[in-house]
């Protein structure tokens, strides 16, 4: 019986010895490359614009209250607004905007200074206003 367990071990070892030194000849000769490897490749572009790569776009808004905090798919942006009130971020297709409203005072205005031209959706006359909630702003959406 152990001659047998013997032999069983010893042809499973072989086996895994082949797999592994196949393996690595396939990757040194590129035939094989690993998935993290393909950020490494000079060819780069022709994923780019796959589902792989998804596109950033940027929009800005202004708010008529310092204390309004733009919110990215339920999370809080962490950019700060400038003097005027603008922000701008950074959102990808299917993205929701909203704005926390909850520490202002009084009615807050939230209008679209500026965003990316293959953006569809918010329309660029966009503008709301609210007071002490969670205002739903938009869900972008690329022409493209």
């Amino acid at each position: 019986m152990n001659r047998l367990t013997e032999k069983i071990v010893g042809s499973m070892l072989l086996t895994f010895l082949v797999l592994t030194v196949s393996f690595q000849v396939l990757i040194t000769r590129n035939v094989i490359n690993p998935v993290s490897a393909v950020d490494l490749r000079e060819d780069i572009s022709a994923y780019e614009s796959s589902d792989y790569y998804p596109r950033q776009y940027s929009v800005t808004l202004n708010l008529s209250d310092e204390n309004a905090k733009i919110m990215v798919n339920g999370y809080y942006i962490e950019q700060a607004a400038d003097k005027s009130g603008d922000i701008t971020f950074s959102v990808y297709s299917g993205d929701v905007v909203e704005c926390d409203l909850r520490a202002c005072q009084g009615e807050v205005m939230v209008k679209l200074v500026g965003k990316d031209n293959l953006l569809s959706v918010p329309a660029d006359n966009f503008y709301a206003q609210s007071s002490n909630n969670i205002l739903y702003l938009f869900k972008t959406q690329s022409s493209k």
